[in-house]
């Protein structure tokens, strides 16, 4: 790969954790949203799937940042 093309792909994989985060914050409203009702409503499983689809995707992405980011100090 060219030199050239690290910072692009560096600047995808901040983006996609980005994306992550903001999907993270989206599920965690809502299920406080639902643990703040009165009386407590039980939220759905698929919020919980979704919030940790979000963490996965944000470390996933994190770390192929900091990989990168480690191959470009190496240099």
């Amino acid at each position: 790969m060219s030199p050239k093309r690290r910072p692009n792909e560096a600047w995808k994989f901040w983006q996609r954790s980005q994306a992550a985060l903001d999907e993270l914050t989206g599920a965690m409203q809502t299920i406080a949203t639902f643990a703040a009702a009165e009386p407590a409503i039980a939220f759905p499983p698929h919020l919980v799937k979704k919030a940790r689809h979000a963490i996965d995707r944000f470390q996933e992405n994190f770390s192929l940042l900091v990989r990168e980011q480690k191959r470009k100090a190496v240099r």
